[in-house]
C-alpha cells in the first residue's frame, strides 16, 4: 500500500503501510500539542464485518515491554507501568476506536495533560503517541521509525508510562502516555521538606536555626490560593505579625524561591511557618504545590 501522510507542527499521522501515529511531545509546564485530525483508518473487508472492540491488556503489556527493550538498548532507564496513566490511555483509545480515527482531542474532550492531571497523577511533563496497525509489534515499529514518537519513547524526561490497546476488526488501535511522575507527598510531608530545606540555608550561613512554629491556617490559606488561581503574600493571616511573608508555587518542594533567601538568610529571623497544599487550578491544570512562608 503507497504510504500517505500529513504532519502539523509536532504531529503526524500515516496511512497503513507501516503504521498511523499521531504525537504530542511536551516540556516542562509547557505543552506543545497539535489540532492535526488524522484520516480515518482504510476499511478492510475484515474490519467492514466487526464493529466490535474490545481492549487488549496483552498487547498493552506486550508494546510495554518493547518500549523498555528500545530504552535499554539506548541506555536510558525504564519507564514504571502506571495505572492511572493506563486509564487516561483507555478512556482515549475508546475514544478513537468510536470516531474510527486518530487524534489527541477529540470535541468535548480535555487536553491530554488535563485528562492525566485528571487522574490525580503528581506530574510536571507529559506526552502522548497514538497509533493503529495491525499488531503490538507493527505499531511500535512505526512509533520508532518515526522521529517525533520516536523521541517521547526514548525522553529522558518521563519515568512512567501507561499504554492502552483496543482491538476492533484487523486493526489494533494505541495509546501511549508518558509522564514525568513525581512523589506523592502528602501536605505534611511537603511541608517539613521545605522546613528542612529552611534550616540547610540558615546552616549555609552560619546562622543559628530559626524555629518552625506550626501555623494549621496557613495550609488552608495556601489552598485558597489554589482555589482563587492568585498567589497571596500580603494579607495572610498569622497568629501574630510577620516580618515577612512569601508565597510561590512548585513542583518540586526542595526547591525554595530566590525571593526566599533574604529573609531565611536575615539573622535577625527567629522563627518562620510554612502551609503547602497541592492542588490544581486555571493557571496550573496538572497542579502543583502551593506554598506559603511567614517569617518571624
Amino acid at each position: 500500500m503507497r504510504m500517505q501522510s500529513k504532519w502539523t507542527g509536532n504531529s503526524q499521522a500515516m496511512r497503513r503501510g507501516m503504521a498511523v501515529l499521531v504525537t504530542v511531545l511536551a516540556g516542562a509546564l509547557v505543552f506543545c500539542q497539535s489540532g492535526v485530525q488524522a484520516s480515518s483508518p482504510a476499511r478492510g473487508a475484515k474490519s467492514q464485518e466487526s464493529s466490535e472492540s474490545n481492549g487488549d491488556n496483552a498487547a498493552a503489556q506486550q508494546i510495554f515491554q518493547l518500549t523498555n527493550q528500545e530504552r535499554e538498548k539506548n541506555g536510558l532507564p525504564p519507564l514504571a507501568w502506571d495505572d492511572r496513566l493506563a486509564q487516561a490511555a483507555a478512556e482515549h483509545a475508546q475514544l478513537m476506536v468510536e470516531h474510527g480515527e486518530l487524534s489527541h482531542q477529540f470535541p468535548g474532550e480535555a487536553p491530554v495533560r488535563d485528562r492525566i492531571a485528571g487522574t490525580n497523577l503528581h506530574f510536571d511533563r507529559s506526552g502522548e503517541n497514538v497509533a493503529y496497525d495491525d499488531s503490538a509489534e507493527d505499531v511500535n515499529r512505526g512509533l520508532m521509525n518515526s522521529p517525533p514518537h520516536r523521541a517521547n519513547i526514548l525522553s529522558p524526561d518521563y519515568n512512567a508510562i501507561g499504554i492502552a490497546a483496543v482491538q476492533k476488526g484487523d486493526l489494533l488501535y494505541v495509546v501511549e502516555d508518558f509522564a514525568r511522575r513525581l512523589p506523592d507527598y502528602t501536605a505534611a510531608r511537603v511541608e517539613q521538606i521545605i522546613a528542612d530545606e529552611v534550616a540547610q540555608v540558615r546552616a549555609r550561613h552560619g546562622d543559628d536555626p530559626l524555629a518552625h512554629m506550626e501555623d494549621p491556617g496557613l495550609r488552608a490559606q495556601a489552598c485558597e490560593m489554589a482555589q482563587q488561581d492568585r498567589l497571596i503574600a500580603s494579607g495572610l493571616k498569622t497568629p501574630k505579625p510577620a516580618r515577612y511573608t512569601v508565597s510561590y508555587t512548585a513542583t518540586d518542594p526542595a526547591q525554595l524561591p530566590s525571593n526566599a533567601m533574604a529573609p531565611i538568610a536575615n539573622p535577625t529571623m527567629r522563627a518562620f511557618s510554612v502551609g503547602a497544599c497541592y492542588a490544581k487550578s486555571t493557571s496550573h491544570p496538572n497542579a502543583l504545590y502551593w506554598v506559603a512562608l511567614t517569617f518571624y
